[in-house]
């Protein structure tokens, strides 16, 4: 369960990380991947905190930073779909 954790967790982080500055396309399908890997590694800490493979409290802590990560995700996509302007946010909004 660890190493998918990681790989989910790095999946999060590089595609987001690969999609930046490439065209608008290409960007918002390297944010869905982070989406989908982030969305996985929620459910997945949740298995963890349930089966007691790691404290229910560090769980619930886990899970509410990806879901701030989920949110900053789906706004970028957001933006990128045009339903929040077309200005690009600042790379200091990254939360990672």
């Amino acid at each position: 369960m660890g190493d998918q954790i990681f790989r989910a967790a790095v999946s999060v982080v590089s595609n987001a990380a690969e999609g930046r500055g490439r065209g608008e396309r290409q960007e918002r399908q390297f944010l869905n991947i982070s989406l989908g890997s982030c969305n996985e590694v929620i459910v997945q800490l949740g298995v963890c905190g349930v089966c007691k493979l790691i404290p229910r409290s560090t769980s619930r802590d886990l899970i509410a930073k990806y879901k701030e990560m989920r949110g900053w995700l789906e706004s970028q996509i957001r933006v990128l779909d045009g339903e929040e302007g077309s200005d690009e946010a600042e790379d200091d909004d990254t939360p990672f």
